[in-house]
């Protein structure tokens, strides 16, 4: 007996394969433009980078130098065959501890492949482009799950792959800038819910451990919405329990009904699957670097008052930013005002008026919405998005915003109601940017304000008319209160400074440190770090370590006449002294610091170095053994003399707080005697100022609020370290107590062209810290 053939197991013929594929592209056709439309806003946002892949980087130049850097130095290690764990090449000679940096597995990865193929900028530039049109497409499929329309998922990925936030992060961080997974694991997560099947449970298993191997704060803040995501359940569930009367009348039945659907078998095998899975991928990859962080917790925990800084201030959530090219002329002062030592990268959390309009049109869409599914997921994301706002804005929500946020050092008098987000810090402190719980706000936007575009998009009867309404009203109104160009941010790295092609030359395993030397993750030892790609020679810069950090104390000032005897002893064959440097922050994204560069740093014959050659930004030393030791005094202010500020006389003035401090080390033998002048202003009114020299009194000057010239004679400083003091009376006031313009720094009075002279003969000129004119 025959049987009938399986007419599936029949191969079509080529023509009917060909029709097939047709049909398939053109059922494609929104997805394939929407991806398009993504590709060229990207390129357009980061214009001019797609020309120089290889030679310039979007953004400013900060952290991401030293993710360019891990880029670099995963390709060595791989091409060379040593391993990646240690890297010799910064903070030498000691070594540079690269297992403990976190380096996400995302970018360890897709970052040595990259590099691999072409080079090291070219593997971050692509990843940060990447990350426009993946998070585009992810949001795109999720919009298109919740709305079943396709121009209102368009919209929705067109707000969330080019938010304010989101461009913000792709200016320095990869993995912040990766947000292209978030949707992906909420998408599998409401099929999960829907379906409760094994294929869903391994699908939001595999999208959350690729979402927290691309970012751990992420992963973090993504468990946080699972959390929101199950309170809103039980209580969607119990509301309609209750509107059609299937409640209990005793409360223990309620209860034990909720226990039942919420652990039935079903469920829990789901969750089983989905936390196998994840464990299973997740802890090959990290258990190294959680490993090292959970043995140094203190290094990775942050004050509390931190999450306070790192917080949403609510009226960057409505405040166009400060870079955008029509609003941001009208914003940019009073956010720059009001950052209270915040990143003005972290405030970029403006919402804008077009999604937020549709999404209140999402909303109210649903009086008389029938579809069950489409009511429960937009109030899902509505309760999601007013969730993730709570975690932004803080540990705290504050009562009296006018003073907590100027005061996030110590809030402890300011009204406020403890948070969600309280616990969150209690539970993992490291994760003190609860700023960025911005993503989970814009994901919940971009879903309602998709589900308002949908409801417009189903009263139009035309292809054409919602065509036009896309491409020429919502897509550039959109991108106008979003996009932060013109101008371009791109910076140009294809001209490395001829120093470092110098040093690339020479031949042999050289051991090079760099002044001015800041300490780890500052932005010259990023800057240093940067370069090496080029010379690929040792850094002793980058201090990693106590041995590298106890070692940086002894030679940080390249003046101390100590300094030579010690880089000889590490080992130091070249001094690089930088006479003019790039400025080390991006205003308005960072604030100002003073130029640290070092004009003439006065090295003397027999000093220990030997000029070798000469450069119009940099002169290069060779370290030899010392002819003879320097007697020399050495001064260097403390923390309470603010920063230079350039005033309207042309001259560099620090405010002090009162008890600020001047440290001046003595290296002789022997008792100097030195003196002191200096220009002081006093805030406002006049002062006592009572200066002491460890801790005795030697002079009292009175400073008026006019400009005047002081001097102390005769001061006698102890061989070793001798502290002066400025003690003033009144003391310290805020300067917005007075002027009420926001300033809270705490000042007493202002000084300028600090200088000193030895009165002893035949003592070498004094050395600085810092040179005189910045002191």
């Amino acid at each position: 007996m025959s049987s009938s053939p399986d007419l599936k197991k029949i191969p079509l013929p080529k023509e009917g394969r060909v029709d097939l594929f047709r049909e398939k592209i053109r059922s494609r056709y929104a997805e394939i433009a929407a991806f398009i439309v993504y590709v060229l806003l990207s390129l357009v946002i980061t214009y001019p980078l797609v020309l120089h892949m290889r030679s310039s980087v979007y953004g400013f130049m900060n952290d991401n130098y030293g993710t360019i850097w891990n880029f670099w130095w995963l390709k060595y290690s791989f091409v060379h065959q040593i391993p990646s764990s240690l890297s010799p090449f910064m903070s030498a000679p000691f070594g540079f501890n690269f297992g403990a940096v976190p380096v996400q597995p995302y970018e360890r990865y897709f970052g040595l492949l990259f590099s691999m193929l072409v080079d090291e900028i070219f593997a971050y530039n692509f990843l940060i482009l990447a990350s426009f049109a993946l998070s585009g497409m992810t949001m795109y499929y999720l919009a298109y799950h919740v709305t079943r329309n396709k121009a209102a998922s368009f919209i929705s990925g067109l707000v969330y792959a080019f938010s304010p936030f989101h461009l913000a992060m792709s200016m320095q961080y990869i993995p912040l800038a990766s947000i292209q997974w978030i949707p992906l694991f909420v998408l599998c997560l409401l099929k999960l819910y829907e379906n409760r099947d094994l294929k869903s449970a391994v699908w939001a298993g595999l999208s959350f451990a690729l979402l927290f191997l691309t970012s751990y704060y992420y992963g973090v803040y993504v468990m946080a919405f699972v959390a929101s995501f199950a309170v809103f359940v039980a209580g969607y569930l119990t509301i309609r329990a209750w509107r059609r009367g299937e409640i209990a009348p005793r409360l223990t039945e309620n209860i034990k009904r909720v226990f039942q659907a919420v652990f039935s078998a079903r469920n829990v095998k789901a969750a089983l699957v989905v936390c196998i899975v994840v464990l299973v991928i997740i802890i090959p990859m990290t258990y190294r670097f959680l490993g090292h962080a959970g043995s140094t917790s203190q290094a990775y925990g942050r004050p509390l008052n931190e999450t306070i800084r790192y917080s949403v201030r609510p009226w960057s959530l409505f405040l166009p930013t400060l870079d955008n090219p029509v609003f941001g002329r009208y914003t940019s002062g009073f956010i720059q005002n009001h950052l209270y030592d915040c990143p003005v990268t972290e405030q970029s959390v403006y919402l804008g008026m077009i999604p937020v309009f549709l999404a209140l049109f999402g909303l109210w869409s649903l009086r008389k919405e029938k579809n069950e599914k489409k009511v429960f997921n937009v109030l899902l994301f509505l309760f999601s998005g007013f969730v993730a706002l709570i975690f932004a804005i803080g540990p705290y929500i504050p009562l009296d915003p006018i003073n907590y946020y100027p005061h996030y050092a110590d809030v402890s008098k300011i009204p406020k109601i403890p948070s969600i987000s309280l616990l969150l810090y209690k539970i993992a402190p490291m994760f003190r940017f609860f700023s960025r719980f911005d993503v989970l706000i814009v994901l919940s936007l971009a879903l309602l304000a998709g589900a308002g575009a949908a409801y417009l998009f189903e009263r139009l009867k035309t292809v054409p008319v919602k065509a036009g309404l896309i491409l020429c009203v919502l897509t550039p109104l959109i991108f106008m209160e979003y996009a932060n160009v013109p101008p371009f941010h791109n910076i140009d790295l294809g001209n490395p400074p001829k120093v470092y092609t110098w040093l690339a030359r020479q031949p042999g395993d050289l051991m090079v440190v760099e002044y001015p030397y800041g300490p780890t993750m500052s932005p010259r030892s990023l800057y240093y770090s940067f370069y090496q790609r080029v010379h690929e020679k040792r850094i002793v810069n980058f201090p990693f370590g106590d041995k590298a950090i106890a070692a940086r104390e002894k030679i940080k000032d390249i003046r101390d006449p100590n300094t030579p005897e010690f880089l000889r002893g590490l080992g130091v064959d070249y001094v690089i002294i930088h006479t003019k440097l790039p400025p080390r922050t991006y205003p308005p994204y960072q604030p100002v610091l003073p130029d640290d560069s070092i004009p003439d740093p006065h090295i003397k014959d027999g000093y220990g170095l030997v000029l070798k050659k000469r450069f119009s930004d940099a002169l290069v030393y060779k370290v030899v053994e010392p002819a003879r030791k320097f007697t020399s005094v050495i001064v260097s202010p403390d923390l309470k003399f603010a920063q230079p500020e350039r005033w309207s006389d042309g001259k560099n003035w620090r405010w002090i707080q009162d008890g600020a401090q001047l440290t001046a080390k003595n290296y002789g033998n022997n008792e100097v005697k030195i003196d002191i002048t200096f220009n002081a202003v006093s805030f406002k009114s006049d002062r006592t100022l009572r200066l002491l020299v460890n801790g005795t009194t030697v002079a009292e000057r009175q400073i008026t609020a006019k400009n005047g010239t002081y001097d102390l004679r005769s001061l006698v400083l102890k061989p070793g370290t001798n502290t002066i003091t400025f003690d003033t009376d009144p003391g310290s006031v805020t300067i917005d107590s007075v002027a009420h313009n926001g300033d809270m720094r705490k000042v007493s009075i202002a000084v300028s062209n600090i200088s000193a002279t030895f009165e002893n003969k035949g003592i070498e000129q004094p050395m600085w810290l810092e040179p005189p004119a910045e002191l």
